[in-house]
C-alpha cells in the first residue's frame, strides 16, 4: 500500500535519540495515529516507523492489525523518529512479516497508535475503536508464527479435506440427523464419514496440528472479536501462510457436523470459542439476520464471556463498537471492573426493561461482585432459563408484561426491585436416576427440560407430541434417554417447596432459598436472606412447574381479592406501566 495520502513524519515531542517515545497529544476526539512502517530489504533490520495524526472519519487508506500482545515481559522496540516505542515480541514478529521491502505501509496498531500510559486518551480511543477497524481497507489477523512448517501444512491439509469432503454431503447428513432425531431423540448416524473422506481421527498428527491452530491465543482474546467482526475485509496469517475467513468458518462448522454425526466429543476440542460469529463480519451478519435483528450488549456478553484480557473491564469495552445499545457506556479505565460490570448490568436492565440479564448469573463461581451482577470473566457451566441476549423472545411470561423498575444504590452494590414470594425450598437434590423412580416420569422430564420440547428443531413448549413420542420408548430406551438428558443437564438441581411447588434450579440452590417473582422477570428466581443484614443475595433463575405463565400473579390476586375471576388473565398483558399491582408486593434489596 502506498502512502501518498498521508505524510510520514516524526510526530513526537522532542527528545534525545534512543529515549522513550513521547507522544504529541491528539487534537480531536475523532483523531487517532497511523503508523507509517518503513520498508527494509533484510528481515533482521531494525523496525522503524513514524506516526501521523488522522481523522477517523476521513482517513487515508490503511490496514489495521489484529493480534495478541503476547507475554508482556518479552519486549522489543520500534524506532519512531529518533526515539523508541516499547512493543511485545509477538508484535515485533508480526511487523517484520508485514513490512514491505520497497514501500512504506500505513498500519493502525493499538499498542503504538495509542499512548497506553495516558488513561484519558485510552478512554477516548476505545470509543472510536469500532470506527477504526470498520474504516480499514483490510484487517490483518496475525495468529502467530509457524511452529513448524510441516505442522502448519498438516493443519491446512486437514482443513482442506474437511471442506472438500464434507461440504458436498453436509446437507444430506443433517437431513438424516433431523429425521432420526424426530423419531428417536438421538442424533446417531450409521455412517463412517471419516473413512469415506479420509478425515483423520482425533489424536492423529493432522488433527493435533489443527487443534493447535485453533487454540492459538488470538481466538480467545476479548478485543480480537470486535476487530475481526467489523472488518470489511480480513486475512488470517500463520507465519507466511494465509487463510480466508470463509475457509476457517467452514472448518469450524464442519467440526460440529462431525461431532453430531459421530458423537465423538474430541471434535469439539478443536472448535473455537463462539465459532458461530468469530469468523463472520458485520455485513455478513446483517445479510443473514437483517438489520432489525440487532446484536445487543447482553447477547454479545453472553457469547463472549470468559474471553481473555488483562483488564476485565475490556470484556465490556471490547463490544461497544458492535452492540446496538452500547453507545451510552463510556469507557473509564480509572473505574474498577466490579463497578463497570455493575453499571453495565443496570444499563442492560434499563434498556431492555427486563431482568433477563440475571439469567447470566452463575452463583457457583465465587466472586467479590454483588450477587446480582454476572461475572463475565468466567464461562457458564450451563445456560440459564432465559437467553438474556433476546429477552423478548422468551418462552416464558412468569410476571406477565411487567417492566423491570429496578433502582441502584449510590455505591452500585444494591439492586432494589419489587415482587412477591411464592415459596420456600424444603427439599433439593441433584438430578439423577433416583429422582425418576416413581410414576411421574412425564412431569419430571418436563421439569428437567424446563417445559421445552426436545423433539422440535425450534424452541417450543412441551406438548402432547412429546408425551406421544416418549410413550413409544420401551423401558431400556427410556433409561438411556433419561441418562442422556441428565448428562446434558449436569449441575442442575431438582427442588420442591413447602407449599408444593416443583422446580429445576442451578447447582447453588439450597434448602431455605426463597422462590420469588420479580417485576420484569420472565422466570422465577431464587434468593437467599441474610439473617445478619436482612438483605437478600441472588442465587439464580429457576423453572417452577405450572408457574411460568403468570399463575403466581393470578394466585396472589385471588388471595387479595376472593371475588376475582381467576379465569380472566387478560390483565397480565397490561402491566408494563402499572404503578399499583392488584395485590400486595414486597420490596427486595439484593446485594
Amino acid at each position: 500500500m502506498t502512502v501518498d495520502k498521508v505524510e510520514c513524519r516524526q510526530s513526537s515531542c522532542e527528545g534525545e535519540a534512543g529515549d522513550e517515545y513521547r507522544y504529541v497529544p491528539l487534537t480531536s476526539d475523532n483523531s487517532t495515529r497511523i503508523v507509517c512502517l518503513a520498508p527494509a530489504l533484510d528481515h533482521n533490520d531494525p523496525l522503524r516507523c513514524s506516526l501521523s495524526e488522522i481523522d477517523v472519519h476521513h482517513p487515508p487508506e490503511y490496514q489495521a492489525l489484529s493480534y495478541v500482545w503476547g507475554i508482556e515481559s518479552e519486549r522489543s522496540s520500534i524506532q519512531c523518529g529518533r526515539q523508541l516505542v516499547s512493543i511485545t515480541q509477538n508484535l515485533d514478529v508480526a511487523l517484520r512479516h508485514f513490512r514491505g521491502t520497497n514501500e512504506a505501509k500505513l498500519l493502525w496498531v493499538d499498542s503504538i497508535s495509542i499512548n497506553q500510559r495516558n488513561i484519558p486518551e485510552r478512554n477516548k480511543q476505545v470509543v472510536i475503536m469500532g470506527t477504526i477497524y470498520r474504516q480499514a481497507t483490510e484487517v490483518l489477523v496475525w495468529l502467530g508464527r509457524d511452529n513448524e512448517y510441516e505442522e502448519t501444512a498438516a493443519a491446512i491439509d486437514m482443513m482442506n479435506k474437511l471442506v472438500k469432503g464434507l461440504t458436498s454431503k453436509e446437507e444430506e447428513y443433517m437431513n438424516q440427523m433431523r429425521l432420526q432425531t424426530k423419531s428417536t431423540g438421538m442424533a446417531l448416524l450409521n455412517l463412517d464419514i471419516r473413512m469415506e473422506f479420509g478425515i483423520p481421527e482425533p489424536g492423529s498428527k493432522s488433527f493435533d496440528a489443527l487443534q493447535d491452530l485453533f487454540t492459538r491465543p488470538w481466538f480467545y482474546r476479548a478485543w480480537t472479536f470486535q476487530e475481526s467482526f467489523l472488518a470489511s475485509r480480513k486475512t488470517y496469517w500463520i507465519g507466511s501462510r494465509s487463510l480466508s475467513p470463509g475457509h476457517i468458518f467452514n472448518v469450524q462448522r464442519l467440526l460440529m457436523t462431525l461431532f453430531v454425526a459421530t458423537e465423538d466429543a474430541r471434535y469439539l476440542s478443536a472448535k473455537c470459542l463462539d465459532e458461530n460469529m468469530a469468523f463472520t463480519s458485520q455485513n455478513e451478519w446483517i445479510a443473514t439476520n437483517g438489520n432489525n435483528n440487532k446484536l445487543t450488549l447482553s447477547s454479545l456478553l453472553a457469547q463472549r464471556r470468559g474471553s481473555k484480557c488483562g483488564n476485565p473491564s475490556d470484556l465490556v469495552y471490547s463490544l461497544l463498537g458492535i452492540a446496538s445499545d452500547g453507545a451510552d457506556i463510556l469507557p473509564d479505565y480509572d473505574e474498577s471492573y466490579g463497578s463497570v460490570f455493575a453499571a453495565t448490568t443496570m444499563h442492560i436492565i434499563q434498556h431492555s426493561n427486563t431482568l433477563a440479564i440475571l439469567s447470566e448469573i452463575d452463583a457457583s463461581t465465587s466472586s467479590e461482585l454483588p450477587s446480582w451482577v454476572p461475572d463475565w470473566r468466567h464461562r457458564r457451566p450451563h445456560a440459564g432459563f432465559v437467553w438474556s441476549g433476546f429477552p423478548h423472545t422468551s418462552l416464558y411470561r412468569a410476571t406477565g408484561s411487567t417492566g423491570a423498575k429496578a433502582t441502584l444504590s449510590k455505591d452500585s452494590m444494591q439492586l432494589t426491585i419489587q415482587g412477591i414470594r411464592c415459596g420456600v425450598v424444603e427439599y433439593v437434590q441433584p438430578w439423577d436416576v433416583e429422582v425418576f423412580k416413581n410414576d411421574s416420569h412425564y412431569v419430571l422430564l418436563q421439569i428437567l427440560q424446563a417445559d421445552v420440547s426436545e423433539f422440535s428443531s425450534l424452541p417450543v413448549r412441551w406438548n402432547s407430541e412429546d408425551r406421544e413420542l416418549l410413550n413409544q420408548k420401551n423401558a431400556d430406551e427410556m433409561v438411556t434417554y433419561i441418562l442422556r438428558l441428565l448428562e446434558w443437564k449436569h449441575g442442575c438441581k431438582y427442588f420442591c417447596t413447602k407449599n408444593g411447588l416443583l422446580g429445576n434450579a442451578n447447582s447453588s440452590a439450597m434448602v431455605g432459598d426463597i422462590v420469588v417473582l420479580l417485576n420484569g422477570g420472565q422466570v422465577p428466581y431464587l434468593i437467599r436472606k441474610s439473617e445478619m443484614t436482612g438483605k437478600f443475595s441472588f442465587v439464580g433463575d429457576c423453572y417452577v412447574h405450572n408457574y411460568m405463565d403468570g399463575q403466581g400473579f393470578i394466585e396472589a390476586r385471588k388471595k387479595a381479592d376472593p371475588t376475582y375471576d381467576d379465569h380472566d388473565r387478560s390483565w397480565l398483558q397490561g402491566l408494563e406501566d402499572a404503578e399499583i399491582m392488584p395485590f400486595p408486593v414486597e420490596t427486595f434489596n439484593i446485594i
